[in-house]
């Protein structure tokens, strides 16, 4: 993979760490949220289940932040997050008042955003067995309210949710795979095209030697000029930001075209 691809996809994935851990910190205001409506009066959370939910978010969260703005990892957060919000909607889940069915799957579709079809396959699975164990805890519950056994209920809940959960997979993975081929695609060609014009500014000084050698040797004097100067207002703690590799490489190769000003 070229190094242009490798650098998209780099902040491409802080970037989504960034957004789960967003989502991560928006979820703190569930906990209240379910106090209000307990108190309320609309239905019936227990408070002890609130006050545990929010615990567990707020713990998971401040780790996620820790992860992604203090310590700037890339890998561990992308796969951390995603647990996370699984385990939460599948704690969430066992709750018979609060209507956690497939909603797993979003935590699928969000992991497509890292254009990695195999964090996308393991993320599913994942998110499966914690539907799967929700579902089992919450049969002893609602078995109750639709007069029905445990297993009964378990085993028609977990049927129409797998039937669901198997098509939203099926989705998430083919968008998965198809966006990062198109992405890798669309990359190769922009490394191509910037190649072809990285040689294209360089065959002018050469060209310029063939028939008049000062010429060509200004030039060529010139870019390194550029390249020199560059490298040392980094040195001296200037324009950090905006004088990186990339830049002074693209700097010093459009030095070749300068001449043309002067013609």
């Amino acid at each position: 993979m070229p190094v242009e691809d490798e650098e998209f996809f780099a902040e491409n994935i802080e970037s989504v760490n960034r957004l789960t851990t967003g989502i991560l910190l928006l979820g703190n205001v569930l906990a209240p949220l379910f106090i209000v409506i307990s108190k309320i009066g609309i239905f019936e959370i227990p408070y002890s289940y609130s006050i545990i939910l929010g615990i567990v978010i707020a713990l998971f969260s401040i780790i996620q932040s820790i992860f992604v703005y203090v310590l700037r990892w890339h890998r561990i957060p992308m796969v951390f997050g995603l647990c996370v919000m699984a385990a939460i909607l599948a704690y969430m889940g066992t709750n018979g008042h609060i209507g956690i069915n497939i909603s797993y799957a979003l935590v699928v579709f969000l992991s497509c955003l890292y254009y990695n079809a195999v964090l996308t396959r393991c993320i599913a699975l994942v998110c499966y067995v914690l539907m799967i164990f929700s579902i089992y805890f919450r049969a002893k519950i609602m078995c109750v309210s639709f007069n029905t056994t445990e297993s009964f209920y378990f085993f028609s809940q977990s049927a129409g949710f797998t039937i669901e959960f198997v098509f939203s997979y099926i989705i998430a993975v083919a968008l998965s795979k198809r966006s990062h081929s198109t992405l890798s695609r669309a990359l190769t060609k922009a490394f191509q095209l910037k190649d072809t014009q990285m040689k294209i500014m360089e065959f002018i000084p050469r060209m310029l030697e063939s028939h008049e050698l000062f010429t060509g040797h200004h030039v060529r004097h010139t870019v390194k000029y550029v390249e020199l100067i560059s490298r040392e207002l980094v040195k001296e703690g200037h324009y950090n930001e905006i004088l990186t590799e990339q830049a002074i490489s693209v700097y010093s190769a459009a030095a070749n075209l300068h001449v043309f000003a002067v013609i």
